[in-house]
């Protein structure tokens, strides 16, 4: 690699985007009738974006750091309070945690902590309920809240050889913030709980070392970009994979061990991005106003350009949110139609009877319900998986079948004779209750003798000639159009609820800028007034779009139920949206369980919620700290609203 200004690289980006045109869904080919041209247009659109963006980084040519930190080796000493003690929780001030684990109790415990105050907001902070030990609201009249973020840290003989213990901390209140002292100690103390006015000995240390690796500093979208663009730098860097759209997972090494370790970026935040060296070797990536408090950049800023043929670029991994609108329509159709004909089969078996048209028996009727459902949908399929196999198959990297990679061709061919399966299981469903009724009266001797002998002979002998077969297939049939139903409650807008759609159809028109905005065309009427969220005022019909600002949720007649339900208990419920995550798959499945076994089209949704569950990152083991926050928290589980056995099942009951 080497560093150029923006101007210089234009030449080699060009040749990138010229090759990026070639790969939109990594190394998987596809032939060109499998997707519609408009998600390649947006693939190469985000791509190109990704291109502008080169230079608006810098690189520099490592830093020298001091870090100062405050270390409690607790060791032993609490050892038999170890069952009463709760999790150590590692918070941010952004209220994002990084672990949730056991205290150690060895020779060698100890936590560690920044010497500098930091503060939470008061909103973040009553969003969570266990975390009293490191967060609470300070007493000096200024309404904030402190938090206190401290990780574990071995205490050993490679820690006394890194730090330097500062005798008179107090002699350096530029760095050592007493403050910051005094709120580490009381969260110890109640960590440990131990009396208020017991005193906690905490040792003031610090760390001086210099870092020649590259580092590179820049806004979290900046750093995405160079990281999709470039492979030398994602080796450099020991990153084996990239979290679209904020985050990056690579491997740690530590005294022959290794491992993997996530990061998490917040795409407006200036980080600086550098392979840590110490204990451990990692990459790391740190807010720049945290960088800034122990660690100087050397030399100046360059910008970067790639050189040789080496440097593989990853495309923008698209969210399949985005395209879900436009698959959607096919699958509320598909599944009507196919439950359309299983009802008016039902409807002319039943009034042919009662005419004594003896065709309707025939088995023909069925197979013409069963072609007839099953060729719209398998277009309706095939429809629908077009606009979403390119971003599904970004992040799979693969098409999966019988536990290893197969071909398109092979790929599809299985996910729609599956879907056809199902159809056939819906008409011949709705044959066999039709036909279950019209015997009923001629099977009651033997469906009386059957269930005598059973285990349920028991029961008096009436009960069998009110709980006929024809009470039961009836019964069976209405049961399994819950499986059209609850699926259509819980994932089907709720009228005047939906938001406006990602504009999947005008990539064509749209261009990037310098300045790496994409402007987009506005050809589609009757856009809701909503959009000019998403969609800044520019010039003309022509608009600035960022993609990553979009979202698509709505509410839907369940979640109306529910906080419906929940208001006459006096329950306040907030505005519940449905967010729809739309995955690539074959439209069949007669439950949950078999839905997400065999590749289905999967809705996953979740309604929002400000408590979230505890997540976990494990510390580093210099005693130094993910600043970040890097786990996403889960939704709130009282809320979670399954989309599995939504489109999933529209077709298959």
């Amino acid at each position: 690699m080497i560093m150029a200004t923006a101007a210089e690289s234009k030449p080699m980006l060009e040749n990138q985007r010229a090759a990026m045109r070639l790969r939109p869904t990594g190394d998987v080919s596809l032939p060109g009738w499998a997707f519609p041209a408009d998600v390649v247009a947006w693939v190469q659109l985000l791509t190109d974006r990704d291109i502008c963006k080169v230079g608006k980084e810098k690189i520099y040519e490592g830093y020298t750091e001091t870090a100062f930190r405050y270390v409690f080796p607790y060791n032993q000493q609490y050892l038999d309070k170890q069952e009463h003690l709760q999790n150590l929780i590692t918070i941010l001030p952004s209220g994002k945690r990084e672990n949730d684990e056991k205290l150690l109790h060895n020779t060698e415990a100890g936590l560690i902590s920044y010497t500098r105050c930091q503060t939470m907001e008061e909103e973040i902070a009553k969003r969570h309920f266990d975390v009293d030990l490191f967060v609470w609201p300070r007493d000096d009249g200024t309404g904030t809240f402190a938090v206190v973020q401290t990780w574990p840290v071995e205490i050993n003989a490679t820690f006394q050889a890194t730090f330097e213990q500062v005798e008179i901390a107090d002699a350096d209140a530029e760095h050592f913030h007493r403050t910051a002292m005094d709120e580490f100690k009381t969260s110890m103390r109640k960590l440990f709980k131990l009396q208020a006015n017991e005193d906690v000995e905490v040792m003031s240390v610090k760390r001086e070392s210099e870092n020649n690796e590259l580092v590179y500093v820049g806004e979290g979208d900046a750093l995405m970009a160079v990281l999709r663009i470039s492979e030398d730098i994602r080796k450099s860097l020991m990153i084996t994979s990239l979290t679209e759209p904020d985050g990056l997972e690579c491997q740690w090494t530590c005294e022959g061990r290794t491992g993997s370790h996530a990061w998490k970026m917040d795409l407006k935040k200036e980080y600086c991005l550098y392979l840590k060296q110490g204990w451990d070797t990692m990459a790391c990536v740190k807010p720049k106003e945290h960088f800034d408090w122990d660690s100087r950049l050397k030399g100046e800023g360059k910008a970067f350009c790639m050189s040789g043929n080496g440097n593989k670029m990853l495309p923008y991994v698209m969210d399949l949110d985005r395209f879900a609108p436009e698959a959607y329509p096919w699958l509320l159709k598909s599944a009507g139609f196919v439950w359309a004909c299983a009802v008016l089969t039902v409807l002319l078996r039943w009034s042919g009877s009662a005419l004594s048209w003896d065709w309707v028996n025939n088995l023909a009727v069925l197979w013409v319900a069963i072609g007839t459902a099953g060729l719209y949908a398998l277009r309706a399929d095939f429809s629908a998986m077009k606009w979403c196999i390119v971003p599904w198959l970004q992040k799979v990297k693969k098409l999966p079948g019988m536990q290893c990679p197969v071909w398109f061709h092979v790929f599809l061919m299985v996910q729609l004779f599956g879907t056809f399966l199902q159809v056939v299981t819906i008409q011949s469903n709705a044959w066999f209750m039709v036909t279950a009724v019209q015997h009923s009266d001629a099977m009651l001797d033997m469906w009386g003798y059957l269930w005598a002998k059973s285990v349920f002979g028991f029961l008096p002998e009436g009960a069998w000639k009110a709980f006929t077969p024809k009470l039961v297939a009836i019964l069976l049939w209405v049961l399994s159009t819950t499986q059209l139903i609850l699926p259509l409650m819980s994932s089907a807008p709720f009228p005047g609820s939906a938001r406006s759609t990602f504009p999947t159809r005008n990539a064509h028109g749209a261009r990037v800028t310098e300045s790496a905005q994409i402007i987009i065309k506005q050809e589609r009427q009757g856009q809701q007034e909503d959009e000019t969220e998403l969609l800044e005022k520019g010039t003309g019909n022509e608009r600035a779009f960022e993609p990553e600002s979009f979202y698509f949720d709505f509410s839907t007649c369940w979640s109306k139920l529910v906080k419906g339900g929940l208001g006459l208990w006096g329950f306040h419920a907030r505005s519940a949206h449905i967010v729809k995550v739309l995955q690539i798959g074959r439209l069949h499945v007669d439950s949950v369980t078999r839905a997400q076994r065999h590749f289905p089209i999967l809705h996953s949704g979740f309604m929002r919620s400000s408590n979230s569950k505890k997540a976990w990152n494990p510390p580093l083991r210099d005693g130094s700290c993910d600043p970040l926050g890097n786990s996403r928290s889960s939704p709130d589980a009282m809320g979670a609203v399954s989309f599995s056995s939504c489109f999933a099942s529209l077709l298959c009951i």
